[in-house]
């Protein structure tokens, strides 16, 4: 329904015999088709005249006020069909306001995810950077104490020992492959099956989206295949992208990669919804192929092989070209073995990190740092008092 201004209101009351008239007229001759139909007889001719007599009378009384609700549309007055799909909102125009409802709060999750991943990591770098060795001073003074000089031994002592001698990008793989085992030993378990569907997948034509779906999905695997196989691609690649490497710290490649999760999701669900696609999408085939595109532009002429053939080899760039050609191929030829939407989305993702956000996003983390800072100072300052 549209509202019209007190200017709208025009009365045509000279007209009125002329119109009554007229619309008997046109009444009868609907009224003669309709018995004709229902007796067998067709005749169509007598359908248009009616129609088009009352348009006619209709768009001869309400000329002026055609004019006036018209002119801010630019639709010519004389389509009078044109005005009523404006009065009343079409069966499309529904469609489009339902599914943007439905994908607000999605999108708005995916904002903020990756914005408060990039400026948490900000701060968490800034606080190992400068107070790194403090903390790990006090940590082993502490240790030491509670062990009274005790040598260190034992199960604990071993898996500590260890995981300080891993390198960033280890520990970091080390953090998602636990995180991934856990959601799949968790879809096993029978009587938590409505659980995982609902908050550990994302389903694009649900009525109301789940908006941590975006997230946990990624770290979602149903099939012990599915993880294994996107477990060593992240194996492989994030070594080549974290220091000392790779350019990236780890602190920014974890923002880096909760941002690719929630990205590729999002991707996966507007080209499913507007495809009107069914199913549930899971997995970390999305983020994974983030990693893959930012490793193809950073190391553009590195050999690459495909797992189960070592002899055939090929540039990374040319990977990640095939890779988008593929993906591209899925989405027009609707291919569903894949979530083509996701992985494409994930790739274009990554190539966008490594030319634009890691420069002038991450880049400009001082902002941030400069910020919390003075967050500090201040708080310092208010427990004095």
């Amino acid at each position: 329904m549209q509202s019209y201004g007190k200017d709208d209101q025009i009365d045509l009351k000279n007209d009125g015999l002329f119109k009554s008239v007229v619309k008997s007229i046109s009444y009868f001759l609907l009224k003669t088709t309709y018995q004709s139909n229902a007796t067998g007889k067709n005749n169509l001719s007598l359908l248009l005249k009616g129609i088009i007599l009352y348009i006619n009378v209709n768009s001869k009384g309400n000329s002026i006020k055609s004019k006036i609700q018209l002119r801010n549309l630019s639709v010519p007055t004389e389509n009078l069909f044109a005005r009523k799909s404006f009065n009343q909102p079409s069966r499309y125009q529904n469609i489009f306001q339902r599914h943007a409802s439905t994908l607000f709060k999605p999108t708005i999750f995916c904002i903020s995810v990756s914005s408060g991943a990039i400026v948490l990591a900000a701060i968490i770098q800034y606080e190992r950077l400068q107070s790194n060795a403090k903390i790990h001073s006090r940590l082993q003074n502490l240790y030491n104490i509670s062990k009274f000089g005790q040598q260190k031994t034992g199960v604990i002592s071993e898996i500590k020992s260890r995981w300080n001698n891993l390198k960033p990008s280890e520990k970091i793989f080390g953090t998602i492959l636990v995180l991934n085992s856990l959601v799949f030993f968790a879809w096993q378990v029978p009587r938590w099956q409505h659980i995982m569907v609902k908050y550990f997948s994302t389903d694009a034509l649900a009525n109301k989206i789940p908006v941590s779906s975006l997230l946990f999905s990624a770290f979602s695997h149903s099939s012990s295949v599915h993880l294994a196989f996107n477990m060593y691609a992240l194996f492989t690649f994030c070594r080549g992208v974290i220091h000392p490497w790779g350019k990236l710290g780890p602190e920014e490649f974890t923002a880096f990669y909760i941002s690719s999760c929630v990205v590729s999701s999002l991707v996966s669900i507007v080209f499913r919804r507007s495809m009107k696609s069914p199913g549930i999408s899971l997995g970390a085939s999305g983020a994974i192929l983030s990693v893959v595109g930012y490793f193809a532009l950073s190391h553009p002429e590195e050999k690459l092989s495909v797992i189960f053939l070592p002899m055939i080899q090929f540039d990374a760039i040319y990977a990640l070209f095939g890779l988008v050609t593929v993906d591209s191929l899925g989405i027009l030829l609707g291919w569903k073995m894949f979530d083509h939407a996701a992985h494409l989305g994930g790739t274009l993702f990554g190539m966008f990190w490594y030319k634009y956000m890691s420069k002038y996003v991450w880049g400009n983390r001082r902002y941030v740092v400069r910020n919390w800072i003075a967050l500090k100072k201040l708080v310092d300052v208010q427990s004095r008092k």
